[in-house]
């Protein structure tokens, strides 16, 4: 039922807020309302927190946030304390509440919040402390922050494993602040260097969670600080290379192939899968070799890979691979030039005819997209129309900047198609 009393209004108003209450109070008779300090603001609006559920958690953060860096030093108490200010002892805050505290936190500035975060990350602090402390800094860290968070998770015994659900959010945190500033890229190439080996363990697992092309090529260059650490290079390379632009720097492949000749079946596993997903051509050979392995999750992985760079759909069969690898050799170095030269020829009839046969080919995909793209931008609709359905067909990655200047076009059949290939482009990679 609606309220259409204004005295009702305010007296539900009243028992939300008890600043209000006070407001009210204060005004009805003539004096002015005390200035509330921040302990009062944040109590009340985490106790206003709980008395209306209802209220978006968002809504509540906003109200501590706007009350600006007076609040920093109180709320970064609750979340150290698990209280909040002034309640009695074995009064705890509840998990709505800790999100409301660790939200108006992560909208202050880094530099505003001074050395209370390392008080947060003391190995003395509560566990639900610390890990809102590794929380902050994953939304407001800097670089420099690094080597604190390094030091946090870092146990008193080097050989000992971290605890697991602090070492996720140290995962996150590292990874959140290598988002946002890719300078911090040399430092961890420094702290995989030096740190202990669980620690090692997980700046991997965080650069693994950056999705970008330099974190994948940190890893790809680094040559592990043990026999197993190999295997945890190439996991996480393998699930970058499911998420970076390609094509890829040439450097990360060349390195990423050495890990081919291990004697780990796991890791010679995980770089077939890599190579694939960056579609590294130059890796076909070795590949194709490894259909025999004596393991056959390596004999899978290097099927999936040849497969993934191919286009092809050939069985596990070493020699059939070497023949159809052969022939598209011969047929790229016999058709290129040729048909370079009719695209750029003045015959409708021999441009279409050169588009259909590089459609054929998908083994060339990136020399096919690079030809389109340096042919057909000042090229009819119809040509164009007719290109992207090519590159959706190739499946060509490297053809992406290309399609989405033509999803721009003022022809409607050139966009639709455009768009219809960096649908089918990005659904294929893994």
């Amino acid at each position: 039922m609606p309220i259409t009393d204004p005295r009702f209004a305010l007296v539900l108003l009243a028992a939300i807020s008890p600043a209000f209450a006070e407001g009210v109070a204060a005004s009805q008779s003539g004096r002015a309302a005390p200035p509330r300090t921040p302990d009062a603001v944040i109590r009340e609006v985490l106790a206003g927190s709980t008395k209306d559920p209802s209220h978006p958690v968002d809504a509540w953060i906003a109200e501590l946030a706007n009350a600006g860096p007076k609040l920093i030093p109180g709320l970064v108490d609750v979340l150290a304390n698990g209280a909040l200010p002034g309640s009695a002892e074995g009064e705890t805050i509840d998990a709505r509440q800790e999100e409301i505290v660790l939200g108006a936190l992560a909208r202050c500035r880094r530099g505003d919040l001074k050395g209370r975060v390392e008080a947060l990350l003391d190995a003395e602090a509560r566990p639900a402390a610390r890990r809102g402390g590794y929380r902050l800094l994953g939304a407001v860290g800097e670089r420099e922050d690094l080597s604190l968070l390094c030091r946090a998770l870092r146990p008193s015994d080097p050989d000992a494993d971290p605890d697991r659900e602090e070492a996720g959010c140290f995962r996150d945190a590292v990874a959140g602040i290598l988002k946002r500033d890719d300078l911090g890229y040399p430092l961890v190439r420094t702290l995989l260097r030096g740190e202990p080996a669980p620690i090692r363990y997980y700046l991997i697992d965080a650069l693994a969670e950056t999705g970008s092309s330099a974190a994948l090529e940190l890893l790809s260059s680094e040559p592990g600080a043990g026999p197993d650490e190999g295997v945890s290079l190439m996991k996480a390379c393998a699930r970058l290379a499911a998420s970076v632009e390609l094509p890829v720097d040439a450097t990360i492949p060349s390195w990423i192939r050495v890990h081919l000749g291990s004697e780990d079946p796991m890791e010679v596993s995980a770089a077939a899968e890599c190579l694939g997903r960056i579609e590294d051509q130059e890796s076909v050979s070795e590949l194709t070799e490894l259909l025999g392995h004596p393991h056959p999750d390596v004999g899978r992985a290097a099927l999936q890979a040849l497969r993934t760079i191919t286009g092809a759909n050939l069985r596990s069969d070493a020699a059939r691979w070497r023949s159809w690898l052969l022939a598209e050799e011969e047929w790229f170095a016999g058709a290129s030039d040729r048909i370079a030269a009719d695209l750029a020829g003045s015959s409708p009839v021999k441009k279409m005819a050169a588009i259909a046969e590089l459609a054929g080919h998908p083994f060339h995909r990136r020399e096919a997209a690079r030809l389109l793209a340096r042919a057909l931008p000042h090229e009819t609709d119809e040509l164009q129309r007719v290109g992207c359905v090519a590159l959706r067909q190739l499946r060509a990655s490297s053809a992406l900047p290309f399609l989405e200047a033509c999803a721009e076009s003022r022809s409607k059949a050139v966009a639709d198609e455009a768009r219809a290939a960096i649908e089918t482009i990005r659904a294929a990679r893994p």
